[in-house]
């Protein structure tokens, strides 16, 4: 009878174990860190850990959804794309890019909207260093470039600065991630105003983009329209 108590315990032991590995790796494989530009905030089927964590995770994203970060899914890859998180080169893969849940301008509580904000104050008419693009995926490489040189430039630092979900990864979008925004806003549940900075530099000038027409010019960078922080992951 003793044995058979001790053969009953160490099947209960056993299947602890296993359920503490199965939670740990449903965590590994479905972000249970929570952290912030790491990744581990999404499950897709490109993930390492494949489709059976997804089964279990449940955390794989469409347009319209709430992200990570209480903004809305607006863009999804499903083979993933090259994010370039820093002006030395520094890459990893990520899905899916997530706009957040307002402008990150200053609020006007009296006419209650978003006042837009200056691409640059202390660069007017200044060229940065550097080379920019406005390709998908170069988000947080423009932002780091024009806060590299201009450390007070008022749109991207409102948004590396928005603390959206607790994330940190937020960033001023290129021209292209802005229009993949206008263009799912409506399945996205976006609601966006007229103009909005990108941050792609062609020039001594800086690119807004247009939403009516979903498309871009070249303007001065001390006009004010209004931005919108971005993060992928």
């Amino acid at each position: 009878m003793k044995n058979i108590f001790k053969v009953k315990a160490v099947y209960r032991i056993a299947w602890v174990i296993a359920l503490v590995a199965v939670i740990g790796f449903t965590m590994a494989a479905c972000g249970g860190d929570g952290g912030g530009g790491d990744g581990g905030d999404y499950c897709t089927l490109g993930h390492t850990w494949g489709a059976l964590a997804c089964s279990v995770c449940g955390f794989e994203y469409e347009i319209g959804d709430t992200g990570p970060g209480d903004g809305k899914i607006f863009h999804k890859a499903d083979g993933g794309f090259t994010l370039y998180l820093d002006a030395v080169g520094t890459t990893k893969t990520a899905y899916y890019l997530e706009a957040s849940a307002n402008d990150v301008g200053p609020y006007n509580d009296l006419y209650d909207y978003y006042e837009g904000l200056p691409w640059s104050a202390a660069k007017v008419g200044v060229q940065l260093s550097g080379t920019f693009y406005t390709t998908l995926g170069r988000g947080p490489y423009n932002t780091a470039l024009i806060l590299a040189e201009d450390p007070t430039a008022p749109a991207a630092l409102a948004c590396t600065n928005y603390r959206g979900g607790g994330k940190d990864d937020w960033f001023l979008p290129t021209q292209n991630e802005l229009q993949q925004l206008i263009t799912n806003r409506s399945t996205a549940g976006v609601s966006l105003y007229m103009y909005y900075w990108s941050s792609y530099q062609p020039d001594h000038q800086a690119v807004r983009n247009n939403v009516s027409t979903n498309s871009t010019n070249t303007l001065g960078k001390d006009l004010e329209h209004n931005v919108r922080a971005v993060r992928a992951f």
